[in-house]
């Protein structure tokens, strides 16, 4: 089997940078894991999958980066984190602003080139 890999774009739901969005996940119908990104079928059964869309979570883990690989259009500091989301699933990401563990995250996209985005974390304010 060959494996896809999702663009930027279809790993999240279009929207404008600093906008909420949701990041595009597949669950399988036979086993109910949820895989990220997405997948054409069930990497552990070969089931058919559906489409979930993942877009608040609790942070669980955080670092800051201080030291950027050869390359990297990022600049340092940044923080990483991990976020749990209810699908059952631990998904990593940048962080957009001040977050602490066990904090309710919601998914943004995130500019962190100039006309360059992703998707990040932000803690969810309301």
């Amino acid at each position: 089997m060959t494996a896809i890999i999702p663009t930027e774009e279809e790993r999240y739901l279009p929207a404008t940078v600093g906008e909420i969005t949701s990041l595009l996940a597949s669950t399988c119908d036979a086993c109910g894991r949820t895989h990220f990104p997405t997948v054409a079928e069930c990497p552990a059964c070969g089931g058919v999958v559906h489409e979930t869309r993942l877009s608040r979570g609790r942070l669980s883990a955080l670092t800051e980066v201080t030291a950027t690989p050869p390359g990297a259009l990022i600049e340092q500091p940044y923080n990483v984190g991990v976020t749990d989301f209810a699908e059952k699933i631990r998904v990593i990401g940048l962080l957009d602003g001040d977050a602490v563990v066990g904090d309710e995250i919601e998914v943004v996209v995130f500019e962190y080139h100039p006309e360059r985005s992703t998707f990040a974390f932000r803690r969810r304010t309301s």
